[in-house]
C-alpha cells in the first residue's frame, strides 16, 4: 500500500487524499458558500487521478457536506453542487464507471463542531471513494499453462500412465475411494498436468519453495481422479509410484505435496519414511547428426524404443568433441521414481543445501499486480516474490549468492500484457528497479519459453 498525504491550511481550507491499492479515496474542503474548486484542490485532484491511473473503475461514490450555516434545503443543494464539481473534474481525466453515486448530505453528517470556524471548515467537504475494477487485472497468460492430459482406466486393475513430458505413474489395483469413503471400481478418469520447464512453472504461477526455503526440483505434476460420483482420493493403505523425467541428479530428491491457501501454493515434504526418490536412466544417447548449429540425437529408452531429439547450444556450431559430449549430457534424461500417498500437487524436490541467506528487493509499480519470479540458471529452482514493504514493493529472501539468474515480471491490465526481465548474478542484499513494458501475448509466450 502506498500513502500520499498532503495538507494545505489557508483560512480554514484543508485538503488531503489517500491512495490504497484497492480503494483510493480523497477528501476535499471548500470555502464558505462555494462549490468552486480552488487551484489547490484542482492540483490535488490531478495527483489523485494520476495515482490510480486510467484503470477501469467498478464504482465511485462522491458524498458532499456543508457546515450548519443556512437552511437545510440550501445546504443540501450546495452539497450536491460540490459533488458535481468533483465529478466533472474527474470525468475530464478518467473514464467513469456506470455506477457513479452522488450524495448530498447537506449539514446532516458533520465530523466537527459547527460552533467554531475550524469545525465549520472541516465540515465543508466532499468525500470521494473509488473502487478499482478487479476485472481490469487478468491472468490471461494461463492459457499457455500445460494442458491436462485425460486418461480413462479400470480402477479394479493396476495400470500405468505415461505423460507427454515423460512422467510415468503406476496405480495399484483398487486404489481409490469416493468422497464418502466407499471403494471404487469400474472406469475412472485421471487428469495429469506436467510442469517440467521453467516456462511451465511461470505460466502456472508456480515456484520451488517450502515456506522460505529454496528447493531444487525434478518436476511437478498435478493429478486428479474422478468418476460419476465426483472427485476421488487414494485409499489410506495405497500409494502410487511416479517417475519424473528430469536432468537433475537424483541425490536426496523426495516427495513434496502442494498445500493451497489464500496465500498461494506452498510445498511440504511428505511425512512418510519411504519418500526418497530412486534414480535410473530412462533415455540413453546412441548417436548424433550435426548440421550447422543443430544436433539431432538418437535416443533409446529403457524399453528399447528409439526416438530422435534435437538440440542447440547457444547458437554456436557444435563441431568439436567437447560440445558433442555436452549434447550427450543434455540428452540423457534421468527418471526419478518416488512414491506418493496422495493425489493433487506433487513435486519431486530436495532442499537446496548451500548457503541461502541473501535478499533481493525489487521496486516495481504494484498497481500492475505483477507476477515476479527469480529463475535460476545453474540450479533448477524458481522463487516467487511477495509484496514486502511500502518502500520496495516486491522481495525475495533466502537467496543463494553467486548464482546466475533472471528476474522476470509480467502482468495483464485491461487486456494489455506487460513484461520485463533482468539478467543478474545474485549478491548479498541486492536492490533493483524494474519497469514493465507492453508486449503481445504471443511475444510473452516466446520470452518465457526462452528461459527453458
Amino acid at each position: 500500500m502506498k500513502t500520499l498525504f498532503s495538507t494545505l491550511i489557508a483560512f480554514g481550507l484543508t485538503l488531503s487524499f489517500t491512495i490504497a491499492q484497492t480503494n483510493p479515496s480523497i477528501t476535499i474542503y471548500f470555502e464558505r458558500n462555494s462549490a468552486e474548486l480552488s487551484e489547490e484542490a484542482l492540483s490535488e485532484l490531478s495527483d489523485f487521478v494520476e495515482a490510480f491511473g486510467l484503470r477501469p473503475l467498478a464504482n465511485i461514490r462522491i458524498s458532499g457536506h456543508t457546515d450548519a450555516d443556512g437552511s437545510e434545503a440550501y445546504n443540501r443543494t450546495l452539497s450536491l453542487e460540490r459533488t458535481s464539481s468533483v465529478k466533472d473534474y474527474i470525468q475530464q481525466n478518467q473514464r467513469l464507471p456506470d455506477a457513479v453515486i452522488l450524495n448530498g448530505f447537506g449539514e446532516s453528517a458533520p465530523i466537527a463542531d459547527n460552533a467554531s470556524a475550524k469545525g465549520q471548515g472541516l465540515n465543508r467537504r466532499v468525500e470521494v471513494v473509488v473502487e478499482l475494477s478487479k476485472a481490469g487485472y487478468s491472468d490471461s497468460w494461463k492459457r499457455f499453462e500445460p494442458k491436462s492430459q485425460i486418461f480413462e482406466r479400470d480402477a479394479s486393475a493396476a495400470f500405468e500412465l505415461k505423460g507427454t513430458g515423460g512422467t510415468i505413474i503406476k496405480f495399484p489395483a483398487e486404489a481409490f475411494v469416493d468422497g464418502y469413503g466407499n471403494s471404487v471400481d469400474g472406469m475412472v478418469e485421471i487428469a495429469l498436468t506436467e510442469y517440467i520447464n521453467p516456462s511451465d512453472f511461470l505460466f502456472g504461477g508456480l515456484h520451488t519453495q517450502s515456506d522460505e526455503r529454496l528447493l531444487e526440483t525434478g518436476g511437478t505434476v498435478f493429478i486428479e481422479a474422478k468418476n460419476n460420483a465426483g472427485r476421488l482420493k487414494l485409499k489410506d493403505d495405497k500409494t502410487i509410484e511416479l517417475g519424473f523425467a528430469t536432468r537433475v541428479e537424483g541425490d536426496n530428491m523426495q516427495t513434496f505435496y502442494g498445500e493451497v491457501s489464500e496465500n498461494g501454493l506452498n510445498w511440504r515434504a511428505a511425512a512418510q519414511a519411504s519418500n526418497s526418490a530412486v534414480a535410473f536412466n530412462s533415455f540413453r544417447y546412441l548417436s548424433e547428426h550435426v548440421e550447422g548449429n543443430i544436433v539431432t540425437a538418437e535416443m533409446i529408452d529403457v524399453n528399447g524404443v528409439k526416438s530422435l531429439k534435437t538440440y542447440t547450444l547457444d547458437g554456436r556450431v557444435p563441431t568439436d568433441s567437447i560440445q558433442i559430449e555436452q549434447y550427450k549430457k543434455q540428452g540423457e534424461i534421468t527418471s526419478l521414481m518416488l512414491k506418493s500417498s496422495k493425489l493433487g500437487w506433487i513435486n519431486c524436490d530436495r532442499f537446496y543445501n548451500g548457503e541461502a541467506n541473501s535478499s533481493l528487493l525489487v521496486n516495481l509499480d504494484t498497481s500492475f499486480h505483477a507476477n515476479v519470479f527469480l529463475v535460476f540458471e545453474d540450479i533448477n529452482s524458481i522463487m516467487s516474490s511477495n509484496v514486502w514493504s511500502q518502500e520496495l514493493d516486491y522481495g525475495f529472501r533466502g537467496i543463494p549468492t553467486g548464482k546466475k539468474a533472471k528476474l522476470v515480471a509480467f502482468s495483464c491490465v485491461n487486456e494489455q500484457t506487460y513484461f520485463t526481465t533482468i539478467s543478474l548474478t545474485t549478491m548479498p542484499d541486492q536492490q533493483l528497479t524494474m519497469a514493465l513494458n507492453p508486449i503481445s501475448e504471443a511475444d510473452l509466450k516466446r520470452e518465457l519459453k526462452r528461459l527453458n
